[in-house]
């Protein structure tokens, strides 16, 4: 800017000695010791609020192109240091294209010329203190002061510049790449999921570079592509005897540990929310979201409510029995944790996690449901298991039974219905940012010796009963199911792109006479409304596909997990099913 206002030389001679300038600079800093160096470029300051104020209102080119400039020759004279300095590495991120970004695509700001603080008078842009005019939404402005950015604005820029793999922003790499000598710790998620919310960089959003810094190449591989079952909509159009099962609606993601040196199969673990809970819920207090009352368990072994999410058994059950070992799922860690007089020897039987109403981020189930466990916070129950079963059989004999134990995730609906009646981000946002975290998890758990993933995505849940009450015509909402499509493919680009450096890593059609309506239900009310004794109960269950609202029938979660299981189609279940993981 001081250069602007003086011009003592030609724009190519300022470039060259600011270059020149900054390059003796880091040279010291590496005479110094440092190695690791995260660099912002300068940005396109001929568009900060003063420079507008000077301008007529336009950006002012000519301060734009000595920023452009810069870069291109700073960016060579970092190449050139990199290779001549040993151990020399760098991040550079490109603060010019983040803004212009921006300003050219101002998703998320309503205003990307103004400064929030100061006022605009005939001498220009004042400074930004206590009198002047300050805007009342400072989270709709790119720029908070004459020439900086406002918090909302740094916080995007410095998420872009930590996980971006978008070389338009931060080249050669990202600084969470350049800095891999440090993982994502615990304490620190709160942060991360709170970034992410805000995020708005649609395509560049992914924690894959933590994955690729920070996995042995030789200890793990994933799947290199994945698919999504849809539900076949025409066929219930045309015949509505046939449709493919609820389950079966979601893609199933296998992931499994190649040569672990055990004959046994190891515990199942099982995470998510309510279309796996078997009555975590009971346990929380402040919980709403509960299924431990009638007409909930009306199938069930003696018709107890045990806090499923459906007339009898649900998909955890039908999974775990087809695999072999189990009648049930494992019980809750909550009820082990207050039964706890054989708490070591019971989780090494398995141990389920799910809530109903959790979701991926931290948040998702509180406004509606109270308190819920998260994931982030499943995975920290399971922390404490497996510090008990290293405590128990020694970390040689734990670590071969962990990583041949199996641990199955089913989780992400509520973010996606929770994110429907909000919209506090545009919809690709919120994809990236639920894939994203959904690293973070698989990573978490991969730290405390987890191998063997069975994943199921999210389903077209814009079918389910609560979601057709909300459209006109009761058709399924298109908006939300083009949600869970839109997030099963992000998922596998993810994974696509995490095969190429964790090595290791598997419709059917029943008969239901109704597809559409939900069996336990107030039919006098609209929306929300709880299945309970004394609200419509189907006379015959096995009819229909969805028992409430939300949930599957009995029947039709254990046809699901009969082809999570056992199916050979690829279009189900890929690489392999559930049932040759298990086994792996």
């Amino acid at each position: 800017m001081t250069y602007i206002f003086n011009k003592s030389t030609t724009p190519e001679l300022f470039i060259a000695s600011l270059t020149d300038g900054i390059a003796v600079h880091l040279k010291n800093l590496y005479d110094l010791g440092a190695r690791k160096f995260g660099i912002l470029s300068i940005p396109p300051l001929g568009c900060c609020p003063i420079a507008r104020s000077v301008s007529h209102g336009g950006c002012d080119d000519d301060t734009n192109k000595l920023a452009s400039a810069f870069y291109t020759s700073f960016e060579f004279r970092l190449q050139n240091l990199s290779s001549t300095l040993e151990g020399f590495k760098y991040s550079l991120g490109n603060t010019y294209n983040m803004t212009m970004n921006i300003i050219n695509n101002p998703r998320g700001f309503k205003n990307v010329t103004s400064a929030c603080c100061g006022t605009e008078g005939p001498s220009g842009l004042s400074d930004c203190k206590e009198g002047v005019d300050l805007c009342p939404n400072r989270d709709d402005y790119l720029f908070w002061d004459a020439f900086h950015p406002s918090q909302k604005a740094s916080i995007l820029a410095a998420h872009v510049l930590v996980f971006s793999q978008d070389q338009n922003f931060v080249t050669p790499e990202a600084f969470i790449t350049s800095s891999s000598s440090r993982p994502v710790s615990l304490t620190k998620w709160p942060n991360t999921f709170n970034v992410l919310r805000y995020s708005n960089q649609s395509k560049h959003i992914q924690l894959l570079r933590i994955l690729k810094a920070s996995i042995s190449t030789n200890n793990f591989s994933i799947i290199s592509q994945t698919y999504q079952i849809y539900m076949a909509m025409t066929l219930i159009t045309q015949n509505p005897v046939l449709i493919v099962i609820y389950i079966a609606i979601i893609g199933v993601l296998t992931i499994t540990k190649k040569g672990v040196a055990s004959q046994t199969t190891g515990p199942i673990f099982i995470f998510g929310d309510s279309t796996v809970d078997v009555g975590t819920n009971n346990h929380i207090k402040n919980c709403s979201a509960r299924a431990d009352h009638p007409y909930y368990g009306i199938d069930y072994p003696g018709g107890v409510a045990t806090g499923r999410f459906s007339n009898g058994l649900n998909s955890a059950d039908g999974i775990v029995q087809l695999l072999g070992g189990y009648d049930l799922s494992p019980l809750p860690f909550l009820a082990l944790v207050n039964d706890s007089s054989n708490f070591t020897g019971d989780i090494l039987h398995g141990v389920n996690f799910a809530s109903g109403g959790a979701g991926l981020l931290k948040e998702t189930g509180e406004i509606f449901y109270g308190q819920v466990i998260s994931m982030e916070e499943q995975i920290q129950q399971f922390a404490t298991v497996q510090g008990n079963i290293t405590a128990s059989l020694g970390g040689s004999e734990a670590g071969l039974l962990l990583k041949d134990s199996m641990y199955i995730i089913s989780v992400g609906s509520n973010d996606i219905m929770e994110y429907l009646f909000s919209h506090l981000v545009p919809p690709e946002v919120l994809i990236a940012n639920l894939t994203a975290i959904y690293a973070i998890h698989l990573k978490n758990l991969y730290n405390l010796g987890a191998r063997k993933f069975g994943i199921l995505s999210i389903p077209e849940i814009g079918c389910c009963p609560m979601a057709r009450s909300f459209t006109p015509t009761g058709d399924c909402s298109e908006e939300a199911n083009n949600l869970a499509v839109a997030s099963y493919a992000s998922l596998e680009s993810l994974l696509k792109n995490m095969s190429s450096t964790l090595e290791g890593f598997n419709d059917p059609f029943s008969v239901f006479k109704d597809v559409k309506s939900a069996c336990c239900v107030d039919n006098t009310r609209k929306g929300f409304n709880n299945c309970s004794e004394g609200v419509d109960l189907c006379t015959n269950r096995d009819d229909y596909l969805f028992w409430d609202l939300f949930h599957p029938t009995q029947k039709a979660a254990i046809l699901a997990a009969h082809e999570l299981v056992s199916s050979e189609d690829p279009y189900l279940v890929t690489p392999i099913n559930f049932g040759s993981l298990r086994k792996a």
